[in-house]
């Protein structure tokens, strides 16, 4: 795992506003951080992350040889230094299905490419995950089980593309969404933890001896946020940043893509050294056409759109055009400059110039209205 870590720092000026309720009593000083996470196999920037500074970060690129659908995989944790804050990003997961079938595989186990799964709802993917990822959990219990609205929208935009684009074929295509939260005891503490995801199915009837029904399916990342209980809300501010700036690179993800669809059609018999994954995966991106990058950077638009609608305001958050994109930032502050090294600083001053004595190292950014 490789990570570069691009210090931003927010000078502020004034008590923080109180729609911001994770840093309501912050200090006269806050800094936030970006990781890069890196593709050490393909030195290509996979993702990149901005946290508070003092979390501690880790992540990295996960390959995985009996997925070809999709080989690499994002995963990182970042970790409050206080009431157990923590946020935790799952990585999508690929499966399939066939019913009825002569022989089926073993359930869970890899088979021509994905896992052999049967298709699960959202809030099924979620507890079993849950169980995974807590395995010392006890005395857990379902808070609240909900649909939110802003995934809906999104995902359900989505789906209708797809629907579109597959229109006149024999297939068909849904999706499901669920958030849950989740209350249990952990290590003598007591957390509150918050999971959601978006799963989607394609499927299709087989015109076999016996008419079976092939199911491809999948369950987007899982984003995880939990504190102890009573403290949530003092981070919810922090967890809405690290989710809305938690951005996968397009050129690395259609590079993915491509070098997954060449294993798929057998272009290529297997990809094991990890210098031949460099060169595919170099080779790939270096063909890819911008069309192939767009499809990526419009779904992070839509996603962006919809997130907005979720309501920024509601948790103090303002946009900005960074050198990174589209990037949420605490409000509040009237004027952002951003420095070539990714630095930013945040105040209300009208007169401050970074730029005096750091000659041409600055740039002001401006917010997206």
């Amino acid at each position: 795992m490789a990570k570069k870590r691009l210090i931003l720092l927010i000078s502020i000026a004034a008590v923080l506003i109180s729609s911001l309720p994770a840093f309501c009593k912050g200090p006269a000083e806050m800094k936030l951080a970006q990781h890069v996470i890196t593709d050490t196999e393909a030195n290509m920037k996979a993702m990149v992350v901005t946290a508070p500074a003092a979390w501690k970060f880790e992540g990295g690129v996960l390959w995985d040889f009996q997925s070809i659908a999709l080989p690499a995989r994002v995963q990182y944790r970042v970790t409050g230094n206080s009431d157990g804050a923590e946020v935790f990003y799952v990585p999508l997961m690929n499966f399939h299905y066939q019913s009825p079938m002569l022989v089926s595989p073993p359930v869970g186990r890899p088979h021509n490419g994905t896992t052999f799964m049967p298709p699960m709802k959202a809030e099924e993917v979620i507890k079993e995950m849950f169980l995974s990822i807590r395995p010392n959990a006890s005395g857990t219990t379902v808070k609240s089980v909900s649909r939110p609205k802003w995934l809906d929208e999104y995902v359900g935009q989505l789906t209708e593309q797809a629907r579109a684009a597959a229109a006149g074929q024999n297939m068909k295509i849904d999706y499901d969404v669920a958030e849950i939260v989740f209350e249990y005891t952990e290590g003598g503490k007591k957390y509150e933890e918050h999971m959601s995801t978006s799963t989607g199915y394609l499927m299709t009837v087989l015109q076999t001896g016996q008419q079976s029904v092939y199911t491809m399916w999948s369950s987007d990342p899982i984003f995880c946020r939990r504190a102890y209980s009573g403290k949530y809300q003092a981070h919810a501010a922090a967890f809405e940043i690290i989710e809305k700036n938690s951005r996968s690179d397009p050129r690395w993800q259609a590079a993915v893509a491509a070098v997954g669809n060449r294993l798929i059609q057998n272009q290529i018999t297997s990809i094991k050294a990890g210098g031949e994954i460099t060169r595919q995966m170099v080779a790939e991106a270096n063909k890819l056409r911008s069309e192939q990058t767009r499809v990526f950077e419009d779904r992070q638009a839509a996603y962006d759109r919809i997130n907005r609608k979720r309501g920024d305001a509601l948790i103090g958050v303002d946009r900005y055009n960074t050198s990174e994109g589209n990037t949420a930032l605490p409000s509040g502050y009237s004027h952002v400059w951003e420095r070539k090294s990714g630095e930013i600083i945040m105040n209300n001053n009208p007169n401050f110039n970074p730029n005096e004595g750091d000659a041409g190292q600055w740039r002001q950014v401006k917010r997206i209205d």
